[in-house]
């Protein structure tokens, strides 16, 4: 994230005005907001001498942690200073459940009780110690159309949302992997004659290989990120910089270290793409949804991360009410679930709002912008509204955002995606279920040794045996760093 900035206002009733540390105005945007935050992904906060308000747009995916009482009103953009500036550190017993159970927290939701993220929509304000919040998540119906308009539709609102975010006369740096949204980006700056001054790659054997094809078709360059060395280094750095909001993204530390160097506006794909490429759309999943079985839904979505045995055993204070927890995890997420009725696809809105928004996210927001803007286009709002409004049919017929690349750049359909290329056994799909799984993978690596062994030396399958030592092994670091948190 950029570095720390906060607001803290202080009522006392022996001074006649509040006492006033920090910025009273900031905004943290990407780089559309340097004229209007029409376009914009955005959080802001001001102060007029009475009244401390924050906003955010739709999305809600740029972080900004607000603490209130009867006298005191802290925002920031980073949850430690939050502490730091004396926000209190009871435990959320109920979002801990659940991100000890999926990786990510739901809706507004941090580790402690009293501090809580600003929300899609948002609108906070505090004055004369009343708090006054709401957000507000877009209902987006389904629409019915056509192959041809979905591809034609889709392919037109990515091409403005990237032509918003044009890069202009600064250099810049584009992070490519092999899958659809990076392309996307990378083919439409290409067009307005933009080109990347550096590519950045990592993860897997496939994802590996699509990039290098697509850096050598267009002669760009290309640097080929390796995973960090010490895991237990970069799982702290990534714990301190996301307020201990994820599980995810401590592989990407020197990802986010390289970018720190380079210092450039950077393109990330981070977007719409999960409301059509998401085992959220499996029958097993939508059936129940519409039947209102929400309960279960929840329960097969913990299970699909957490295996069947359980992960509780060895938890100690302050965190043992995670160990008979799961009613009320499940309670919690049925609830978050039903915000989402009459969304054209109800899970994948879930996924986008919740892992989405409060897990991958964490990346492009958190750990990738410490020291430059990061721009994010497949965030933008009337693409996020196309997309949202395809129907469950159609995706299940034709992968939207593949057609519409086709259909929009029909010269290029022939470069291989990720999954064109053979099948490394020692790499993993980053599926829901699997970018946590891997998170756990790798940590399970790093117990017992000072040096992670490296991607290549993982097993080619985890055994649910495995994987669910893994999450403990992975939590069992979180909850510990988190401890140190705690008043």
């Amino acid at each position: 994230m950029p570095h720390s900035s906060h607001l803290k206002v202080h009522l006392s009733s022996s001074e006649a005005s509040p006492a006033i540390e920090g910025e009273p105005e900031r905004i943290f945007s990407d780089a559309t907001a340097r004229e209007s935050t029409q376009h914009a992904v955005y959080s802001r906060w001001s102060w007029d001498g009475k009244t401390a308000a924050l906003e955010s747009d739709y999305s809600g995916f740029m972080p900004l942690f607000y603490y209130a009482t009867g006298t005191d009103f802290i925002v920031s953009n980073s949850l430690l200073t939050l502490i730091e500036k004396g926000a209190e550190t009871t435990l959320d017993q109920t979002a801990l459940t659940v991100f000890a159970r999926c990786g990510f927290f739901l809706g507004e939701s941090t580790p402690f009780k009293s501090i809580k993220l600003a929300g899609p929509g948002a609108r906070v304000t505090w004055k004369a110690g009343q708090l006054q919040t709401s957000r507000n998540i877009e209902s987006i119906a389904a629409i019915s159309r056509s192959h041809e308009e979905i591809a034609e539709g889709y392919a037109h609102f990515a091409r403005q949302a990237i032509r918003r975010r044009l890069p202009e006369s600064a250099p810049f740096t584009l992070l490519l992997t092999g899958g659809r949204d990076s392309r996307q980006i990378l083919f439409e700056l290409l067009d307005a004659n933009c080109r990347p001054d550096a590519c950045l790659t990592g993860g897997e054997s496939r994802d590996l290989a699509a990039a290098r094809a697509l850096a050598e078709a267009f002669n760009l360059p290309l640097q080929t990120v390796s995973a960090p060395l010490y895991w237990k280094d970069a799982f702290t750095r990534k714990n301190e910089r996301s307020g201990f909001c994820t599980l995810e993204h401590g592989w990407l530390s020197n990802v986010s270290n390289q970018l720190e160097r380079i210092n450039q506006l950077t393109y990330d794909g981070t977007g719409v793409g999960v409301l059509t490429r998401s085992e959220l759309l499996a029958p097993e999943y939508t059936q129940d949804y519409e039947k209102g079985l929400y309960e279960d839904v929840a329960i097969r979505l913990i299970r699909s991360i957490g295996g069947e045995k359980g992960l509780y055993q060895n938890i100690s204070e302050p965190f043992d009410f995670l160990a008979n927890s799961e009613d009320e995890a499940v309670a919690a997420i049925s609830e978050e679930l039903k915000t989402f009725r009459g969304f054209a696809n109800p899970m994948t809105a879930f996924g986008f709002w919740n892992w989405n928004r409060r897990g991958i996210a964490q990346w492009p927001f958190a750990l990738a912008n410490r020291s430059a803007t990061v721009n994010v286009p497949l965030l933008d709002l009337d693409l996020y509204r196309f997309v949202a409004s395809i129907d469950a049919q159609a995706i299940s017929e034709q992968e939207p955002q593949e057609a519409a690349l086709h259909y929009r750049f029909p010269q290029h359909r022939d470069l291989p995606f990720y999954n064109d290329f053979a099948h490394d056994p020692k790499s993993q799909r980053k599926t829901l279920a699997n970018r946590v799984a891997n998170t756990w993978q790798r940590l399970l690596f790093n117990v017992s040794h000072s040096k992670a062994r490296s991607p290549a030396a993982l097993p080619s399958s985890v055994s649910a045996s495995n994987r669910n030592r893994a999450h403990h092994l992975n939590l069992d670091q979180y909850l510990q760093q988190l401890a140190e948190q705690v008043n």
